[in-house]
């Protein structure tokens, strides 16, 4: 059995393309006029999304997006949604809302193995509150500058036990046993620091 390509041409091709790609635009100005979700920041590359642009400069990336989008927008990093609210305004509303609404747990998954599990943003929303009201008294600006020394201190001696004079490391692990290490020695105090190996 043969198939008959003779209406496979660059015209039809193109027409197929063109009417996808009016497809798309006509879908995105109907989520763009229709919806309540701030922009996005669009990006040919899916799964890296703006990774690169976030990477290389946060502070560019945040003063960027409000220009192109405004005070909050959504930009793709690594196949996440993120949505960033770049003015003070936002802020109140945003940390005002109830856990129902906005689920501090989802966004800070990445802590787990940090404080360990059933703690902080683990714990059941009781005792999260509690434990937040713990660590946020000491994590102010007045503390983090006092923090700085401690952290230099920390890093040092840990880079110099592990590797000495040089090596190659596992970085994950390297800084989530650094942070262990640094958050329990400014948080925690000194006397808790020295038991912890």
């Amino acid at each position: 059995m043969e198939i008959d390509l003779a209406f496979l041409t660059w015209k039809n091709v193109g027409i197929v393309v063109g009417t996808l790609y009016a497809i798309y635009l006509v879908n995105a100005l109907a989520r763009k006029l229709f919806s309540k979700a701030p922009p996005v920041w669009f990006s040919m590359v899916r799964v890296l999304g703006t990774l690169v642009s976030f990477g290389k400069n946060p502070v560019n990336f945040l003063v960027d997006g409000r220009h192109k989008y405004g005070d909050i927008f959504t930009a793709n990093i690594l196949g996440k949604k993120m949505t960033f609210m770049t003015h003070p305004r936002m802020h109140k509303d945003f940390f005002m809302r109830k856990d129902t609404e906005l689920s501090p747990r989802e966004v800070y998954k990445f802590v787990i193995p940090v404080f360990g599990r059933g703690i902080v943003y683990d714990a059941e929303p009781a005792i999260m509150s509690q434990q937040l009201k713990f660590v946020a008294t000491g994590l102010n600006n007045k503390n983090f500058q006092a923090f700085v020394p401690l952290f230099e201190k920390e890093a040092s001696e840990y880079f110099e036990r592990k590797f000495g004079a040089g090596g190659e490391f596992e970085m994950f692990k390297c800084l989530g046993e650094l942070t262990i290490l640094t958050a329990s020695r400014c948080l925690l105090g000194k006397e808790v620091r020295e038991n912890i190996n």
